[in-house]
């Protein structure tokens, strides 16, 4: 009966998980400057049965006072930049830590260690400092680990939280297939599937979301370790900005499950029209394509900016050009950009002695008016693709007038049915300058109403446009964000507001040539869409996504952490395993042997015992009848 009581009292006594351990001490001489620094990245919210490494650093958090007997100055560092702790007192360190969430960003070790060197400096205290950092230390955490200095006044306390077998999938990008330039211009998004931590192949479905409408949907195999590369179709759609939402099925870790995108509709193209007074018949023109954005000047008084933002430049007419805006036409073509002469035919001579007409190659001569219809592109032309339609049976001719002959080294794009050019392209560097031979506004004429008319100059501004490869996510680890919103209208004195639902990040607004940016601290937005407003307009939006580094369920063992730092007697290491109990670590008790396996062992051992006792006092009985 003894022997039965004690095993029941064992196995109890194993379920309330004892340890022989002493609560660890680190007080020193003089009131100690202690920082704690808290991982609270994705990876930490992994929950593991009951919790989560980020609970047990919270716990342990909560210990570290008790390590420096209640007294000295404790402040509390985490991911997100702007948290707003300060120094404090030991009960006031506790509130800090139990008020830690998940932060949307991570810092690596160097960021760690120069935030609290300088945290450290600023403090004036003469007595010992501590510094703790409280991680499951990620393989890019420990990033240029030979170039880290550390600082020997400081003890660095290493505390690495454990966590068991996390596999994980997640997308780390998208992109287009376009289809055929305007026409058919996307039909499906692909994306690659990437996973670390499994073993063998596992399936895995992906799902299309635009808003709540599901869009389609995939099933396929995510490898262990390799990439997986998948498409899915497009619904064709008239919104010029699309937000969509690819989603994976992964309960394991599905804090990074959703991958944003954000698709816009081709950016308008900016048209600057110079003349001696306004021609009404662009104005009409136009106002009639919303893929074009037209601006009036004067050549007595151009408008600058818009010269600089525009992408092709009309000169309808001049007479004299000043120095400045020669200078700034050159500017235009070298930058790629489109010039479109107009000529004033009754002082064409004069104008070529100025100077400022390209036309290097090229031979010329006033002519006599000539009337003429102008043949239709042909098919095979690339300069009008996707610009018109197909011509029926019995097109309509644009009809003008030719007031010059050409010939020479330019490239001509339209003719008149004789076979005089009417429209010529000369490359001047990078840029492309056009020329025509006759006036198309002429009102006398068709061709000013005709559809060739608005698609010679559509294509003039489509391939002077220098656009950037459309990023459909933009990453935290980046510290700008390019925005596609009309820069004119965008003060760079104003600030601007970053919004996602109910949060508001500020940001400045930059320019890096003619591109504008926001400028702010993007490590603190969120997964998500968000919306860049002034003086309260909707000026653009973007997509955010985690870094791919951050998903990788990858983590240093105790042995590589210490293989990556140097060997020095002001580094300490200690290690929490996942089954750590809170109780333990809330009290400040560092588990050297772990009782309860014993426990269970010696209780039966003395089941067994009791068994054998059993046995021999039935023999005895036996022996003695």
């Amino acid at each position: 009966l003894t022997l039965r009581m004690l095993a029941m009292s064992l196995v109890i006594f194993a379920f309330a998980r004892p340890v022989i351990s002493e609560t660890a001490t680190e007080s020193e001489p003089g009131l100690s400057s202690v920082i704690a620094f808290v991982d609270n990245s994705a990876s930490m919210v992994i929950r593991e049965d009951e919790s989560s490494a980020l609970d047990r650093a919270i716990a342990f958090c909560s210990s570290i006072p008790a390590r420096f007997g209640e007294k000295g100055w404790f402040r509390l560092n985490e991911n997100s930049t702007s948290s707003g702790k300060t120094w404090t007192s030991a009960s006031g360190f506790r509130d800090q830590a139990m008020g830690i969430h998940k932060a949307p960003s991570a810092k690596n070790l160097r960021m760690v260690l120069q935030q609290s060197y300088r945290q450290f400096s600023r403090k004036s205290a003469d007595g010992p400092k501590h510094l703790y950092i409280l991680s499951d230390f990620q393989t890019g955490f420990i990033t240029d680990e030979a170039a880290v200095d550390f600082d020997s006044s400081v003890t660095h306390h290493f505390v690495r939280f454990g966590h068991g077998e996390v596999p994980n999938i997640w997308i780390d990008s998208a992109w287009i297939n376009p289809g055929n330039d305007d026409a058919n211009p996307r039909t499906s998004i692909s994306f690659r599937i990437q996973s670390s931590g499994l073993k063998t192949k596992k399936p895995c479905r992906v799902k299309l979301f635009e808003g709540s409408s599901l869009q389609g949907g995939i099933s396929t195999e995510a490898g262990s370790g390799m990439p997986v590369i998948a498409s899915l179709s497009l619904n064709p759609s008239n919104k010029n900005s699309r937000f969509l939402r690819l989603e994976v099925d992964d309960a394991a870790f599905p804090s990074d499950n959703a991958f944003y995108i954000l698709l816009r509709g081709r950016e308008k193209l900016r048209v600057l029209c110079l003349s001696q007074k306004e021609n009404p018949v662009f104005r009409k023109l136009f106002s009639s394509s919303p893929l074009v954005t037209a601006e009036y000047s004067s050549f007595q008084n151009p408008d600058y900016s818009a010269l600089e933002e525009s992408d092709l430049l009309i000169l309808d007419k001049p007479t004299s050009l000043s120095e400045a805006l020669k200078e700034k036409i050159n500017q235009q073509l070298s930058a790629g950009k489109g010039v479109c002469l107009i000529p004033e035919y009754n002082n064409l001579n004069s104008q070529l002695k100025d100077g400022f007409l390209p036309m290097a190659g090229l031979q010329f001569n006033v002519s006599k008016p000539e009337r003429g219809s102008i043949a239709l592109p042909d098919p095979s032309n690339s300069f009008f693709q996707a610009a018109i339609r197909e011509p029926g049976r019995n097109p309509v001719l644009p009809e003008s007038e030719s007031r010059m002959d050409i010939s020479g080294n330019g490239q001509p794009l339209l003719f008149f049915e004789s076979g005089k050019p009417f429209l010529s392209r000369i490359q001047s560097g990078p840029g492309s300058f056009y020329l025509f031979t006759g006036d198309p506004t002429d009102t006398r004429y068709n061709f000013h109403r005709h559809p060739l008319m608005l698609a010679s100059f559509f294509r003039m501004a489509r391939l002077s446009k220098k656009e950037n490869a459309a990023k459909l996510y933009e990453s935290r680890n980046q510290d700008r964000i390019y925005l596609r919103a009309d820069s004119l209208k965008i003060m760079n004195e104003a600030s601007l507001e970053l919004r996602s639902g109910k949060k508001t990040v500020l940001a400045g607004a930059g320019n890096s040539g003619r591109e504008k940016f926001a400028n702010a601290d993007f490590s603190q937005l969120e997964e998500g869409f968000w919306e860049v407003h002034q003086d309260g307009r909707l000026i653009d939006a973007f997509a955010v996504n985690r870094p791919s580094g951050e998903s990788r369920t990858e983590f240093l063992n105790g042995v590589e952490l210490t293989e990556r730092l140097p060997k020095k007697n002001w580094l300490r290491f200690e290690e929490i395993t996942a089954e750590a109990a809170m109780e333990h670590l809330k009290a400040g008790i560092k588990p050297e042997m772990e009782l309860w396996k014993i426990c269970l062992i010696l209780a039966f051992i003395l089941l067994a015992m009791e068994g054998l006792l059993l046995r021999k006092m039935r023999g005895t009985k036996i022996s003695g009848i």
